[in-house]
């Protein structure tokens, strides 16, 4: 009797989140990838399986040497078993995982405390597609003898994101759902870095190992230049001359990041970059978006 009531009273004090973190930190220091030059074996996620030498281990790829030569694998081609061999984080992160999971079925006898503490475990999978739009327009007027010729090129681009969201666990659950779409300010000498456009947000609901889609589309990202071109037809040698002058404004489109959340923990993200998933920009994606870019002039010479 004593030893149901103390199992009951450890039931409700246990925090699953908490004991999964504490068990991937441990994993995380236990964890010995396999040495360079060690022979290994690898399976994709489509079923193929390959041997070699271990050549290279970096955070995102394993390079094996195989008959053909050196070859690259991306961790996101490989399957759970393999990565868990590999990566120091799907080690300890499966790890972990497999540990909370066997802890909580021991716990079912008490329903309140695991609906309090759960482990939430969700993926992303993202397509995106970039539609183009281009137009040409050519004015011509003529003022005190001086031909003026004023061509406006502008091109718009918006960007459409497929975004599948996976539930991993058998419970249904909750999640944040971010987007933001970056873009290239045009300026007066060029373009500059590219800064942070439109973004949107959503809180989406998926059951128990399923998966919802989602899909976003941004603003318009707008690009305009203006070449006024003038020729004086009294100049003496008959030959005319004048100037262009060009203006340009807007911004182009330079890509995506895609996150997702369980309050503040992101749980998995994705971008057209690994630029744009540095601590820099996420830093940058808390930010709101820049305001437009002002018209921009600048010289292009004579025209003679």
């Amino acid at each position: 009797m004593l030893f149901m009531l103390l199992s009951v009273a450890f039931a409700e004090q246990v925090d699953l989140r908490q004991y999964y973190e504490t068990q991937k930190e441990e994993l995380l220091e236990s964890f010995e990838p396999p040495e360079t030059g060690k022979e290994v074996t690898i399976k994709l996620t489509t079923g193929a399986i390959h041997r070699g030498e271990l050549a290279l281990l970096t955070p995102g790829t394993v390079t094996i040497m195989m008959e053909v030569g050196p070859v690259t694998y991306s961790r996101l081609m490989l399957d759970t078993f393999t990565r868990k061999t590999m990566f120091a984080e799907d080690y300890a992160h499966y790890t972990a995982y497999d540990r909370t999971r066997a802890l909580k079925n021991k716990l079912e006898g008490n329903p309140r405390q695991i609906g309090e503490a759960r482990t939430h475990l969700g993926r992303l999978s993202v397509k995106s597609s970039l539609k183009k739009t281009n137009d040409r327009n050519v004015v011509e007027t003529t003022k005190d003898n001086t031909e003026i010729t004023t061509t406006t090129k502008s091109k718009a681009e918006t960007c459409t994101l497929k975004i599948s969201v996976a539930n991993m666990t058998p419970g249904d659950d909750t999640y944040q759902l971010e987007w933001y779409f970056i873009k290239t300010p045009i300026t007066e000498d060029g373009e500059i870095d590219p800064v942070l456009g439109d973004k949107g947000s959503t809180e989406i609901q998926v059951p128990g190992k399923k998966k919802i889609d989602h899909t976003v589309t941004s603003l318009d990202f707008t690009w305009a230049e203006v070449t006024t071109e003038r020729i004086n037809n009294d100049l003496d040698n008959g030959s005319g001359g004048g100037d262009a002058r060009v203006a340009d404004s807007g911004d182009e489109y330079r890509g995506f990041v895609v996150l997702l959340k369980c309050g503040n923990e992101i749980l998995d993200e994705k971008s057209s970059s690994k630029t744009f998933l540095s601590d820099e920009w996420m830093a940058k994606l808390k930010r709101q978006p820049d305001p437009p870019t002002p018209l921009g002039l600048r010289k292009k010479g004579k025209k003679k």
